[in-house]
């Protein structure tokens, strides 16, 4: 591509090996939809979300036990190489919203994006 091994052309970050960046930029992002997805589980109101939330968390922390196993293994001595994304979420919505079918459209239409 011509950049530099570890560069993004969005945002000139220092270089860092594209794994350690991965494993610590998605152990950021699972921790969000860990903490999305507690806010959520007692205001969403359909049956399929209020199950949704509640597996989410395991799934999540369970990818980042895995990911921060291969961290410590890889690049322990390694500073931490989180980068922007630049899908940061908002999450005050959630969090101050209440309860009724427009959260659920919001949870939704946030958690979509997220997974993308």
């Amino acid at each position: 591509t011509g950049r530099p091994e570890g560069r993004d052309s969005a945002s000139q970050v220092s270089p860092a090996p594209f794994d350690l960046a991965f494993l610590d930029t998605m152990s950021k992002h699972h921790a969000d939809g860990i903490h999305m997805a507690q806010v959520a589980q007692d205001k969403v109101q359909h049956q399929e979300l209020k199950e949704l939330t509640r597996k989410m968390p395991g799934d999540q922390q369970a990818d980042i036990e895995e990911m921060k196993a291969f961290r410590s293994r890889w690049y322990a001595q390694a500073p931490q190489a989180v980068r922007e994304t630049g899908g940061a979420m908002d999450m005050s919505h959630l969090e101050t919203m209440a309860a009724g079918p427009e959260y659920d459209l919001m949870f939704l239409d946030m958690m979509i994006p997220h997974h993308e």
